[in-house]
């Protein structure tokens, strides 16, 4: 008697910690920040509500990248929109670079702009950083 009430106590304690366990893990999102770069326009460009899909990327795969870029200088012809993917180490592992003028679908000189493309992801290592600027 001492032995299955022993048992039936243990299975208790072990069903209890298994439903106190979460089942679904908190998803990180994909944020982007401002760019420390001398390359970059300092405190004029803001990009705003980027969402990537599917977050996170995935090595070999499409994704879509959406949002917009509000300026404090006016954004001319000449002016490139760059997305690209670095390992820790910042080597290029590849992006696209989109002439904004000459894409069809925005007048310049403009201060707000609209991403909207895709792209292929390169083959992504376990830890790499994602990168969104005008240049």
């Amino acid at each position: 008697m001492n032995r299955n009430l022993a048992l039936f106590f243990a299975f208790l304690a072990v069903f209890s910690i298994v439903n106190a366990i979460p089942h679904q893990m908190i998803k990180r999102e994909t944020k982007f920040l401002q760019c420390p770069s001398q390359y970059v326009r300092k405190n004029t460009v803001t990009i705003d509500q980027v969402t990537i899909d599917p977050d996170p990327p995935v090595s070999n795969q499409a994704i879509t990248i959406k949002g917009h870029v509000n300026t404090t200088e006016n954004i001319v012809k000449g002016d490139i929109f760059l997305f690209g993917f670095s390992d820790v180490n910042f080597k290029l592992l590849g992006g696209n670079r989109t002439g904004i003028c000459s894409d069809g679908k925005t007048k310049c000189p403009t201060e707000y702009y609209v991403i909207d493309f895709s792209i292929t992801a390169p083959k992504l290592p376990d830890i790499y950083f994602i990168a969104a600027g005008i240049v």
